[in-house]
C-alpha cells in the first residue's frame, strides 16, 4: 500500500496542478470578457405609435393630406434613427410606398403632448415629385462634428401594391446636413455603375470618420457594399457571394412562417469597429455572419476578385436586419426572437458565433423585429433602437385599427453597465482593475491547491510510516 502510494501521490498532484491551471484560464477568461458583454441591460420605451402622426401645420393640414392620399396613414414605418448632441431624435419613414408625407423627420411633442413626426430639416426640402428635395430617406448616421449623413434612396414606390402608385426610379446619393442649423453641406450622387437607378435598394451606412468614408449596403438583386470617397467625391462598388440572400433560408419570424420567398432581401446589415479596421455585413434573409477588411474595400485599385478572397464567414448568426458595434461588441437583432444578441468579436479575432453570441433580451414580444440601432451622442450610457414589426408591415398583418394596448412602432433606448459607445478611461481603469482581482485570486486558488496536496501527502505518508513502524516493532 505504501508503494502505490508513492506512485499514485505524484498523478494526484499533477491532476491537482491541472484543475488548478484549468481554473486559472477559465478565470482569467471571464476577466477578459466580464466587461465585453453585459446583458444585465436596462430599457426605455420612448414613444410607441399604432399609427404614426405628423406634425401639421396651417399650410400643411392632416386633412388636406389624407384627402388627396398624400397622407395614407398605413403605409408609413419607421426605420432608422439617430440621436444628436443635444439629445433630439430624428427617424426616417422610407416612402416605400406612396402616402408618405415626411420621409426624414424629428421626434417632437404635439400641443396634446402626443409624440409625433416633424419633417426635417423642413416640410420643403422633402417634396415628393420635386427636383433637388430628398424624395426617399431610409437611413442616416450622425457624426461626431455634428454632421448628418443622410441616405437618399433615389428611387421611391418600389413595394407598392400592383394596383397602387407606379415606381419612380432616379439615381441614389448621399446628403450631409449640418443638424445645428439644417443646412445642406453636401450632395454626392451616385454613378448608375456603382448604383443603378432602376434595380437598387441603398439601405444602411457606417463611417470612417477620420478618412471620411462612408460604407453601404445595396439590398437589392445580388446585393452589393458601396464605399463613398468624400475628400475624393468618389465612389466604388462591390458584389459577390457573401452580399446575396440565401434563397433556401426559410424565414420563421415570431413562430410564423414565411417560407424562403416572402422577404428575399441581401445584404442589408452593417457595422464597423471601433478601430474602423472591419466591416460586419449579413443578408436579411440568411444566417451568415461576414467580415471584410475596410483596407481592401478603401484601395479603389482592388478587384471584385480580390474583396471576394478577402471576405471572411465568421458563420452562423440569428438572421438580423441592424447592427451596430461598440466597444469591441457586435450587437445585431434577431427576426426569429424579440430581442437582440451580442457578440465579443473584433477586427481580426475568430469567434464561436453560436457559442458566444448572447440574447440580451429573450423573447420580448414588444420589441418584434429588432431593426436599426445607433449611438446617443448626448449620453454615451445609451443606445438606440428601433423596433418596427416589419414582417406583419409588408404581409399586410399589421393592425392599424387603433385598438388599445396595441402598438406597431417603438423608439427604445437601452442602459448598461458597460456603458461605452468607446469607454471612458475611468471605465478602462475600472476593468483593469477587476481583471487584476480575478487573475491574483486565481492565482491563489492555483497555489492553494498546490501546497495542499503536498501537505495532505506529506500527512498520509506520515501516518503510513508510522503504521508501518508499528507492524516492525514486537509486542512487549
Amino acid at each position: 500500500r505504501h508503494s502505490n502510494f508513492e506512485i499514485s501521490m505524484p498523478s494526484r498532484i499533477s491532476s491537482a496542478v491541472g484543475i488548478g491551471l484549468l481554473s486559472f484560464a477559465f478565470c482569467v477568461n471571464v476577466a477578459v470578457s466580464v466587461s465585453a458583454v453585459d446583458t444585465n441591460t436596462g430599457y426605455n420605451i420612448y414613444a410607441e405609435w399604432q399609427v404614426l402622426d405628423y406634425l401639421w401645420d396651417e399650410t400643411h393640414t392632416r386633412e388636406s393630406y389624407l384627402a388627396s392620399n398624400a397622407f395614407i396613414p398605413s403605409n408609413n414605418a419607421l426605420a432608422g434613427i439617430n440621436v444628436d448632441a443635444r439629445g433630439n431624435i430624428y427617424v426616417t419613414v422610407p416612402r416605400w410606398t406612396s402616402g408618405v408625407p415626411g420621409t426624414l423627420n424629428q421626434v417632437v411633442q404635439n400641443a396634446t403632448g402626443q409624440y409625433v413626426l416633424s419633417p426635417w430639416p423642413s416640410w420643403d426640402m422633402q417634396e415628393v415629385g420635386v427636383a433637388g428635395d430628398l424624395q426617399n430617406c431610409q437611413s442616416m448616421t450622425i457624426d461626431s462634428t455634428d454632421r448628418m449623413w443622410v441616405i437618399e434612396v433615389g428611387r421611391r414606390n418600389f413595394f407598392e401594391a400592383p394596383t397602387g402608385e407606379p415606381v419612380v426610379n432616379g439615381p441614389a446619393g448621399l446628403w450631409m446636413i449640418d443638424v445645428p442649423t439644417g443646412t445642406i453641406l453636401n450632395k454626392y450622387e451616385f454613378p448608375s455603375d456603382v448604383v443603378s437607378y432602376t434595380e437598387s435598394f441603398v439601405n444602411d451606412l457606417v463611417l470612417d470618420e477620420g478618412r471620411e468614408l462612408a460604407f453601404l449596403t445595396d439590398a437589392w438583386g445580388d446585393g452589393g457594399l458601396i464605399v463613398y470617397d468624400y475628400q475624393g467625391n468618389t465612389s466604388r462598388r462591390y458584389s459577390g457571394p457573401s452580399t446575396m440572400y440565401d434563397p433556401n433560408y426559410v424565414m420563421i419570424i415570431n413562430g410564423v412562417n414565411y417560407g424562403t420567398e416572402a422577404f428575399p432581401t441581401p445584404v442589408d446589415g452593417i457595422a464597423i469597429t471601433d478601430d474602423q479596421e472591419a466591416i460586419f455585413y449579413c443578408s436579411l434573409q440568411g444566417a451568415d455572419l461576414f467580415r471584410l477588411p475596410t483596407a481592401i474595400l478603401r484601395d479603389f485599385t482592388t478587384t471584385q476578385e480580390q474583396i471576394t478572397e478577402a471576405v471572411e464567414d465568421l458563420g452562423f448568426k440569428q438572421p438580423s436586419d441592424g447592427m451596430m458595434y461598440r466597444s469591441g461588441v457586435l450587437y445585431f437583432g434577431s427576426l426569429t426572437e424579440s430581442t437582440y444578441y451580442a457578440l465579443p468579436v473584433s477586427a481580426t479575432s475568430i469567434p464561436d458565433t453560436k457559442i458566444e453570441s448572447v440574447p440580451v433580451w429573450p423573447q420580448q414580444v414588444d420589441f418584434r423585429w429588432v431593426d436599426t440601432f445607433c449611438r446617443d451622442w448626448s449620453d454615451p450610457s445609451l443606445f438606440w433602437f428601433i423596433s418596427n414589426s416589419l414582417d406583419l408591415f409588408f404581409t399586410g398583418g399589421m393592425d392599424f385599427s387603433g385598438s388599445p394596448g396595441n402598438s406597431n412602432f417603438r423608439i427604445v433606448s437601452a442602459t448598461s453597465t458597460d456603458t461605452a459607445l468607446g469607454s471612458s478611461d475611468d471605465d478602462d481603469d475600472d476593468v483593469e482593475a477587476l481583471q487584476a482581482v480575478v487573475i491574483t485570486l486565481s492565482l491563489i486558488l492555483v497555489l492553494g491547491l498546490v501546497v495542499g496536496s503536498v501537505l495532505w501527502y506529506r500527512v498520509k505518508q506520515g501516518r503510513q510510516d508510522r503504521q508501518q513502524d508499528n507492524i516492525r516493532t514486537p509486542l512487549m
